[in-house]
């Protein structure tokens, strides 16, 4: 933003779209996602870019394909959740732990989703709206997950 200019960087190992990123410990996690815009071909991808080393390194996949997901971190997790396939939404809701690189299942969201927004207030993890069917539609949905 200074520069107001554009570099290129690493290219990401595995492209696809309707992932999910978030930050942990410094690295950027892109989890998740499908190819070509269709929820019949859901990747399990869980990749970290070191900004430093300009490097992706491929992490522990995720437990659940899935795309049309969104995450949060807490206290240094990364939790993911909702998504959609041909068969439906997910209500998963799967944590990650980079140091481990390992995951772990979750409480289940009250109310399977995809297209979700979400964000962190006062500790717990707020979900918001999101499609109910695959591909497509809204809803009025407001979920709350409180790490443990």
């Amino acid at each position: 933003p200074k520069t107001d200019t554009w570099k290129k960087l690493a290219p990401i190992p595995t492209p696809r779209d309707h992932l999910t990123v978030s930050v942990a410990n410094g690295l950027l996690y892109a989890i998740g996602g499908r190819v070509n815009v269709n929820y019949n071909q859901n990747l399990n991808a869980n990749e970290a870019y070191d900004p430093k080393s300009n490097r992706w390194k491929v992490r522990a996949s995720l437990p659940t394909a899935r795309s049309g997901i969104t995450s949060q971190t807490i206290s240094g997790k990364i939790y993911v959740f909702g998504g959609e396939s041909g068969e439906g939404t997910f209500d998963e809701n799967e944590a990650y732990d980079p140091k481990a690189d390992q995951w772990s299942s979750q409480p289940p969201m009250p109310k399977s989703c995809h297209g979700l927004g979400s964000a962190i207030v006062n500790g717990k993890i707020h979900l918001l709206n999101g499609g109910p069917h695959p591909g497509g539609g809204g809803s009025t949905y407001h979920q709350v997950f409180t790490p443990e």
